[in-house]
Formats: C-alpha cells, sequence, structure tokens
C-alpha cells in the first residue's frame, strides 16, 4: 500500500486548497470547477487502487459465508420436513377424531333406532 501515502499527500493537499477556497466571483468559481475535478480524480485513483483488493476481499467474504449458509439451508429444510411432517401427524389425529365421532353418532343413531 506505498501508493497510500501519496493519496494522503494529494487529499492534503486538495482539501487544503478546498477548505481555503471561498467562491467569490468568477475567477474563484473557475477554480472551485477545476479543484472539484482534481477531486474526483482523486476519487478515481483512490476507487481504481482498492478494486483489486476489494474483488479479492469480496471473494474471501463469498466463500466464508458460503460455508456458514449451506448448513443454514440444510437447517431450514430440515425444519420444513419436519413441520410438514408435524402438520401431516396432526391431520391424522384430527381425521382419526372426526371418524370417531362420525361412527359413535352412527352407532348411537342405530342404538335409538333398537329402542
Amino acid at each position: 500500500m506505498e501508493n497510500k501515502n501519496v493519496y494522503e499527500k494529494e487529499i492534503m493537499l486538495f482539501a487544503k486548497e478546498a477548505q481555503s477556497l471561498d467562491v467569490m466571483d468568477q475567477e474563484t468559481a473557475n477554480r472551485a470547477e477545476k479543484l472539484i475535478l482534481v477531486g474526483k480524480e482523486i476519487i478515481k485513483k483512490i476507487k481504481d487502487y482498492f478494486a483489486p483488493l476489494k474483488k479479492e476481499i469480496d471473494e474471501v467474504e463469498r466463500v466464508e459465508l458460503m460455508k456458514v449458509e449451506r448448513y443454514i439451508q440444510k437447517l431450514q429444510s430440515g425444519l420444513i420436513v419436519w413441520a410438514l411432517e408435524q402438520e401431516r401427524k396432526k391431520w391424522e389425529v384430527e381425521e382419526a377424531a372426526r371418524r370417531a365421532e362420525l361412527e359413535r353418532k352412527r352407532l348411537n343413531k342405530i342404538s335409538e333406532q333398537g329402542e
């Protein structure tokens, strides 16, 4: 990161000049426009310098996140399967209770008719 010091010097010079410049007339307005372009160029240099590092960091981050995310997905899938199984069991119990109630009513009806 040897270039960091170069950028720091550029930034300090830019900041010093920009901070001391008050736009008061055409001449200072022109100077402000030029300084804006200089500032944008410094920003471009900094972004260009850090782009490869950022790309590498993003790739490392992606790999590390994938290590965790795959287990999260596994657990989420397990929860879905378990929840569906619980719903199925609940439905079976409710269905058995419904059939038992229907059978009880049928038997009651038969019993009442026999009396």
